[in-house]
């Protein structure tokens, strides 16, 4: 069964509601709207959404130099994704997911980080068949 995406009308942005699985917040299942975005190299997660998912920044790892900005990154996750006909779910696995900002405690903080929504990239989507439509994007196995 394939995963598809909805369109924000104004933004034209394709969305995917999953939810994080991950040993930091005791793996406790939290919900977070991933917009695609095919050609972005990797996917990422924002620094909202790790709050909102109760990960402390501090437990984060060291990623790498992205842009200048050292990254964070979270290791060994998992994205739950609930199908459409809502009894049949897809897990894939991350070996690690960038977080999106720096911190608040970095001298490079820029607080517009908070806007930033989690993003789906080439790293996930390059798993599935793109069976797009103009109002969906239909991942596939």
């Amino acid at each position: 069964m394939p995963l598809f995406s909805q369109k924000d009308e104004i933004t034209g942005f394709h969305y995917i509601q999953g939810y994080l699985i991950s040993r930091l917040n005791n793996y406790k299942i939290k919900a977070i709207t991933f917009i695609i975005r095919p050609g972005t190299r990797f996917s990422s997660i924002s620094f909202t959404d790790i709050r909102n998912c109760e990960i402390k920044f501090e437990q984060l790892s060291k990623g790498s130099i992205v842009q200048g900005i050292p990254t964070k990154i979270i290791s060994n996750c998992d994205i739950l994704f609930i199908l459409e006909n809502q009894k049949s779910v897809i897990i894939e696995h991350f070996d690690q997911i960038l977080v999106q900002g720096t911190g608040p405690e970095n001298p490079k903080w820029d607080s517009s980080a908070l806007l930033f929504s989690s993003i789906l990239g080439d790293d996930f989507l390059s798993r599935f068949i793109n069976n797009s439509t103009l109002d969906h994007i239909i991942l596939d196995k």
